[in-house]
């Protein structure tokens, strides 16, 4: 597993085959898709996210359409977590600040029964990763200012 910090604007991101991997990344002004991953923590700030094939994963999403998962188990999806000026700055400019609670609104394309997916829940509240800021490091490799 590895930690990756992918801070600064993106018009997509795309991530395939990553194991228990904790990715944050955004703002995304497009479509942010991931495919094959197991084990997994994404922080992801984007406007649409896309999830194909993955297995025991947390997404932490801040999004403004509502997230789209197929052939996925085990999906628990939070609130986006990251806080900070700068983060809050980043998620402004790129229409990304108002927290619309679509995190929590699942289209699950392999599930077209009326009730509730069995693939994807949200995440308990006790469950969740605290709220933090970025570490200074990753806003400086963007060239943020990280005062």
């Amino acid at each position: 597993g590895c930690t990756v910090y992918l801070i600064g604007h993106m018009p997509a991101l795309r991530m395939t085959g990553l194991r228990n991997c904790r990715v944050f990344a955004g703002p995304v002004t497009g479509a942010s898709f991931m495919d094959d991953v197991q084990g997994c923590t994404f922080v992801l700030a984007s406007y649409q996210v896309r999830i194909h094939r993955a297995a025991s994963c947390d997404f932490y999403l801040r999004v403004r359409s509502r997230p789209i998962i197929e052939h996925t188990q085990g999906a628990r999806f939070a609130p986006f977590n990251l806080c900070g000026a700068d983060v809050e700055a980043l998620l402004k400019a790129h229409r990304l600040d108002e927290d619309n609670e679509l995190y929590q609104t699942v289209d699950d394309f392999g599930w077209i029964k009326a009730v509730h997916s069995p693939n994807w829940s949200v995440l308990p509240e006790q469950e969740r990763l605290p709220s933090s800021p970025l570490p200074q490091e990753a806003l400086a490799a963007e060239g943020h200012n990280a005062s």
